[in-house]
């Protein structure tokens, strides 16, 4: 029996797709203020019954893998893990200056909110897998992905971009980075080590290199956790360039369908969500985990026809939820509001959708 399980973590997701009593999907595991307990819903769904898993990253936000980072903290090596996927960033203008400059961002921001020392995706899988090594792949638009009998298919993002809007954000971004880095010593010091350190290679490439990776430990050391004077009159500052890094990369987000069962939309903006609708062949699915939390709309997505569409979200996002969610839905649910959400795949049908084909995890 498939089932879908949506985790209640507040303002993130961790969305499991169980393939049988012993197999799994983890989807994002990871909150921008609940890292804790994304932890712990990862954790027993994959005590319970699975033993292995495939692990899919929707994208570099550490509120979509924050959960991982606390694994890492408590010394927690009991996951079994043997794929990993996650999106790959296209080519274009200074598509590796971007990403040091997310994953540095990503870094300050999430070490100076929780004392957790750690950034880094692909370090963390292997620091708390206790299968080595694992397979790794990055995805673009037009692969696919065969797990167990499952064909994945991948919707965004393109090896190019050459979208000029898309683009545009971007520069933005960088350049807000580096005008920001000049009055901040610290960040400075993570963007430098990150960029001597080739910290993207590892992410452009699909060979496996099992050495222990050379980001720099002393880095980490000197950073103080605890937001000083200098921070606090940057604040401002360091919070509208966190902004515009994340909005570039929801334009890089992962997108993909798996028959009619799943359509998973990432974090993806409008103009992303109205290119990869305008390309469905098919408008009909059982799930639909909505974009960004169900925040994110596009009238392109009038077509789709869903039985239930899922909106993992918090207390932070909750008020700016679309309700037009509801037009392409039969039933539309949110985490915030009832808590874990998990459906019987195999079970949806025309004669027998109703309320009761989804229920707590833990009933």
């Amino acid at each position: 029996m498939r089932r879908l399980l949506v985790a209640d973590v507040g303002d993130g997701l961790s969305a499991s797709l169980f393939l049988n009593r012993y197999e799994k999907i983890q989807i994002d595991c990871g909150s921008a203020n609940k890292w804790c307990k994304a932890y712990l819903k990862w954790k027993m769904t994959s005590c319970f019954p699975p033993k292995e898993e495939a692990f899919i990253l929707s994208h570099f936000h550490v509120d979509h893998y924050s959960g991982l980072l606390y694994a890492v903290n408590l010394n927690d090596k009991s996951f079994s893990i043997k794929e990993v996927y996650y999106p790959g960033i296209p080519e274009f203008e200074k598509r590796e200056e971007f990403f040091i400059c997310l994953m540095a961002m990503n870094f300050y921001i999430f070490g100076k909110r929780t004392g957790l020392q750690a950034y880094d995706f692909l370090e963390t899988i292997s620091k708390i897998n206790k299968i080595k090594p694992f397979k790794q792949k990055m995805l673009f638009e037009g692969n696919t992905i065969k797990i167990n009998n499952l064909i994945i298919n991948v919707l965004w993002p393109p090896e190019h971009i050459c979208d000029k809007d898309t683009l545009s954000v971007i520069k933005e971004a960088i350049s807000a980075f580096e005008r920001l880095i000049e009055r901040n010593p610290d960040l400075k010091r993570i963007y430098e080590s990150l960029k001597r350190d080739n910290i993207f290679q590892k992410y452009f490439s699909n060979e496996r290199n099992d050495k222990e990776d050379k980001y720099d430990e002393n880095t980490k050391k000197k950073i103080n956790i605890e937001i000083n004077i200098r921070d606090k009159k940057l604040l401002p500052e360091i919070n509208d360039t966190n902004k515009l890094l994340i909005k570039a990369a929801n334009h890089l987000s992962l997108a993909f369908f798996i028959d009619d069962m799943l359509l998973f939309l990432g974090d993806l903006e409008k103009n992303e969500l109205r290119k990869i609708i305008n390309k469905l062949n098919n408008s009909n699915y059982k799930v639909l985990i909505t974009p960004h939390h169900g925040t994110h709309w596009d009238d392109s997505l009038k077509i789709i026809n869903c039985k239930y569409a899922i909106n993992s979200v918090g207390y932070l996002l909750y008020k700016k939820l679309k309700k037009e969610f509801c037009s392409i839905s039969n039933i539309n649910l949110n985490t915030y509001e009832w808590g874990d959400i998990c459906i019987n795949m195999d079970a949806i049908s025309e004669e027998n959708l109703c309320w009761g084909c989804f229920k707590s995890f833990c009933c």
